[in-house]
């Protein structure tokens, strides 16, 4: 692979799919947008570098792909943060785990959600999730990247002959 070739690609696939992913509403999709930009960084790859793509090779740049999303989407995640305040965040949390519990009829779940809830808006609780949510979203992201990627390498990495 020529990564002179290949980084341009990467990065403007990557960055694009992690700056919606961070979006409120559009990242429901986020999964979905960085599966399509493993699939585009593959094909701009083909057009610029004028070779075809194997799957193996479109799979790496869709990794590569979702792990320059993931920085992109966690370091909007990570600014919105500190300008929202954790505070604001850990509210929202709080608010999400309490209809969780409300609507749940057992009170045993219920005294269960209530003492996570407790834990989680705590700041080392809140720290915690952070830790976790970043780290499941690494590797859902490099994971839908490489899929991307080597569906885009099945779908357009075929040069022919004359392109």
């Amino acid at each position: 692979m020529d990564w002179h070739k290949a980084w341009p690609n990467v990065l403007i696939a990557g960055g694009v799919a992690g700056v919606i992913s961070a979006a409120p509403v559009l990242s429901l999709g986020c999964c979905l947008w960085v599966l399509a930009a493993g699939a585009v960084s593959v094909l701009f790859y083909r057009n610029r570098a004028a070779i075809s793509v194997p799957t193996g090779l479109g799979a790496r740049l869709g990794a590569i792909t979702g792990m320059v999303a993931w920085l992109v989407s966690s370091a909007v995640t990570t600014l919105t943060i500190l300008v929202m305040g954790s505070g604001r965040m850990r509210d929202a949390m709080r608010r999400g785990m309490e209809q969780s519990a409300t609507g749940n009829p057992d009170p045993n779940a219920q005294e269960m959600v209530r003492r996570m809830m407790e834990f989680m808006i705590s700041p080392g609780g809140f720290a915690l999730a952070m830790t976790l949510w970043f780290a499941v979203m690494f590797l859902a992201l490099m994971a839908f990247g490489a899929a991307g990627g080597a569906l885009g390498a099945s779908l357009f990495g075929k040069r022919e002959a004359g392109q």
